[in-house]
């Protein structure tokens, strides 16, 4: 049951994270691992960010015009939460690989909803 509260953390740890800090030369170890899973776990329980984001959540953002803008900064702030406790698992070059990863996800998850709006009509067109 714990794991699978955690499922969302172990696949982004051991998936692209995992590539970024073997890519940047700084692997993570398995403790360190676990560590970064419980900090991501952890922050995304306080900031009530899947009640935002998935289920019925994700319903009531789509009715509304800029759900890019809001994921963004919603995935921006989360980072910003875990923050301290990613700097007291990661060594300086770890984090500044972690945040790189982080920041291609939070850029692969909001392109397609921006393409999306533009499409629809109701997102921000690039200058």
């Amino acid at each position: 049951e714990e794991y699978e509260a955690r499922l969302e953390e172990y696949e982004q740890v051991q998936g692209g994270i995992r590539r970024a800090m073997e890519g940047a030369g700084v692997p993570l170890t398995l403790e360190q691992e676990s560590q970064l899973v419980e900090v991501m776990y952890e922050t995304r329980q306080e900031s009530g960010i899947n009640e935002k984001w998935q289920g019925r959540g994700v319903l009531n953002q789509l009715s509304e015009p800029g759900i890019a803008d809001r994921l963004e900064a919603d995935m921006e702030a989360n980072q910003e939460a875990m923050s301290p406790g990613v700097a007291n698992v990661l060594s300086p070059q770890q984090v500044e690989a972690f945040n790189s990863s982080q920041s291609r996800m939070r850029e692969g998850a909001t392109e397609g909803l921006r393409r999306m709006e533009t499409f629809r009509g109701g997102g921000e067109q690039p200058e």
